[in-house]
Order: structure tokens, then C-alpha cells, then sequence
């Protein structure tokens, strides 16, 4: 015959197991139910794992590119903004320039007109957003433009006085500038002033800017041009037609000189305006494609959402329920344990 030692020490020992076993489960309970999420998702999917891993992942990159996306849509935005001022702006020049016809009096407004159209150009230009330059393409920590009323002044004005200084041998508020003849005047323009405004001399003198413009990345497998380089075309002849009135000396030059003048700024004037326009368009194109991308991927991002909380939620219901259970059976269990602890056999004897 063979008997089992039993003592109330062991048995209350086993109940300080139990004990500890439904803590644990009343711990991961009472995060769930919090949470509305599996405590431990890799123990609880087991083989599923790989599957909740790699949805997140995707999710997680698709709503990168989504922040990302709203950013660039602001910054397409900006863009537009100050690309509508430079068009309304040159626009209304245009039209004061058409009237403008001779030198007596009006040369004086042209002047002081373009003069602020040119600090205008050089602003808008210089646009920041975020502590980046919006049109400075990919050197974007760096002013594209360079400020052409600066203290000291600027490169680019130095250049357009020495260019006119070397042409015809006085300076702009030279009285010999009233002997400039149309024909002398169409022909500076055409040939040293027009190079201030090309290659090299603009990238040397005028532009900071990279010709490369910013791409971004839209969805998974778009790539979109989202930026605008300061050395457009367009704005390198609003920058000519501006600089031509606000600083040759226009004042002091003879009728024909000055018409040949206001001529060539009414004809790059037009030019700029189409070119900026052809660029509102492009960035429209853009703002399109970047709004739609968006759209797509949030479609996405809500149907791995679902499948995401497919299997890492847990029913709240029944945690609930579940958490309930748990607190009844450990409450039995800390009965117990009480009252096995009370057990002694001096209490029978």
C-alpha cells in the first residue's frame, strides 16, 4: 500500500501558482481591453506574424508618401501664389507700357515702375517655405535670386552698368546718354545686354539655382516634377524687360533710344507672360496628379487598415467578458488560498 504526502503547505503553494498564472492573464486582459489590440501579437497570430508585419510595413510607407504629399501640394500651392503675382503684375505693366510712347514725363513713372516690378520678381523668386527657396530647383538651402538693390550692390547690377559702361563709354546718368540713337540703343540690347540674362552670365551673376527641378516621389510607382527653377526662360526675360527701364538711364536717353526701349520690354513682356503661364499650367498638371495619387493611397491605406485590424484587434466585447471570468476565478482562487492557509493540525489535536 502506497500513500501520497499531502501537506497544507504544498497545497498552498500550488494555489500561489494558479495565482500568479491569472495575474498574468488578468494583465494581458486589461491591456487588451484598453488598447482594443492583441497584447502580444506575434504569440497570438503565431505564423500570421510575417503577414501583420509586412501589412504594417506597406501601410506605415503609403501614409510616408501621403505626409509627403501634402507638403508638396502646399509647396505647389505657394508656387502658384507667386507665379500669379509675377503674371498680374507684368500684365499691368504691359498695358502702362502700350501708352508709353515718348520720353516727355512718362519715362520717369516707367522707371519707377519696373523698379518695383524687378524687387518684385526678386522676391517672389526668393520665396521661402519652410526654410527652403521654392525656386531655387534642387539647391533649395540656397536664395536663387540675387537681390539687385542690395547693400552692397549686387552682382547683377554691377554687370548691367559695366556691360552699358563698356558699350558706349559713359554711364547710364551720363549726359552723353541723350546722344544714344535708337539704332545703337535695339542693337546693346540685342547683343550685351541680352547676355547678362543667358549662360554664363546669368548663372554667374543673377541665379543660384540648379536647372534641375525637384521630383517627388507621388505613389508607389510615380514620380512627379514639383518645383520650378528661377532659371526659366520666362523669368530670365521678365527680369531682362524689368532691369531695361528701372536701370539704363531712361530718363536721360533720346525719343528714339527710349522707344527702342519701351519696344523690346512690351515684346519680352509678352514673352514672359505666355512662358509663366505655359508653367502655371505644368504646375496645375501637377497639383492634379499629386491630388489624385493621394486619393489612391488613401483608398489603400484604408483597405490594409482593415485587414490590419483583422488580425491584430481583439473583440472588446468578449475581452470584457473574458476580464470578468478572470476576476471571479482569481477572487475564488485568493479564497481559497486563505482558507488553506487557516488549515493546522494542531487545530484537531
Amino acid at each position: 500500500m502506497k500513500t501520497t504526502f499531502v501537506s497544507s503547505y504544498s497545497l498552498s503553494n500550488s494555489s500561489r501558482s494558479v495565482l500568479m498564472q491569472q495575474a498574468s492573464n488578468l494583465a494581458k486582459l486589461q491591456t487588451e481591453l484598453s488598447t482594443g489590440r492583441k497584447a502580444d501579437v506575434g504569440l497570438d497570430l503565431g505564423s500570421g506574424t510575417g503577414e501583420a508585419v509586412m501589412l504594417r510595413s506597406e501601410y506605415n510607407r503609403l501614409n510616408a508618401i501621403m505626409d509627403t504629399n501634402a507638403l508638396v501640394a502646399y509647396r505647389l500651392d505657394v508656387s502658384q501664389a507667386a507665379l500669379a503675382d509675377l503674371v498680374s503684375t507684368a500684365e499691368d505693366f504691359l498695358s502702362t507700357l502700350v501708352g508709353v510712347s515718348d520720353s516727355s514725363g512718362s519715362a520717369a513713372v516707367a522707371q519707377s515702375e519696373d523698379e518695383a516690378g524687378l524687387d518684385l520678381l526678386v522676391s517672389r523668386l526668393n520665396t521661402q517655405l519652410n526654410g527652403s527657396y521654392i525656386f531655387a530647383g534642387l539647391n533649395t538651402d540656397v536664395s536663387p535670386i540675387v537681390e539687385y538693390y542690395g547693400t552692397p550692390e549686387g552682382s547683377n547690377q554691377t554687370a548691367v552698368d559695366t556691360a552699358f559702361l563698356n558699350y558706349f563709354g559713359f554711364a547710364q546718368n551720363d549726359a552723353a546718354a541723350a546722344s544714344i540713337s535708337a539704332t545703337e540703343m535695339e542693337n546693346f540690347l540685342d547683343t550685351d545686354f541680352a547676355a547678362l540674362f543667358d549662360d554664363p552670365a546669368w548663372g554667374t551673376d543673377w541665379s543660384s539655382a540648379s536647372d534641375q527641378s525637384i521630383r517627388s516621389r507621388i505613389s508607389t510607382s510615380e514620380l512627379a516634377e514639383t518645383s520650378v527653377s528661377a532659371n526659366e526662360e520666362a523669368f530670365r526675360q521678365l527680369a531682362e524687360a524689368f532691369t531695361m527701364v528701372a536701370d539704363l538711364g531712361t530718363e536721360g536717353l533720346s525719343e528714339g533710344a527710349y522707344s527702342a526701349i519701351i519696344e523690346k520690354e512690351i515684346s519680352l513682356l509678352g514673352e514672359a507672360i505666355a512662358g509663366i503661364t505655359d508653367i502655371v499650367v505644368d504646375l496645375g498638371t501637377a497639383q492634379e496628379r499629386v491630388s489624385n495619387a493621394s486619393e489612391r493611397l488613401a483608398i489603400q491605406t484604408d483597405i490594409l487598415n482593415e485587414r490590419i485590424v483583422e488580425l491584430e484587434n481583439v473583440d472588446t466585447t468578449e475581452t470584457a467578458v473574458l476580464l470578468e471570468t478572470a476576476v471571479t476565478q482569481m477572487e475564488t482562487t485568493y479564497t481559497v488560498t486563505a482558507r488553506l492557509s487557516e488549515l493546522s493540525l494542531i487545530n484537531y489535536l
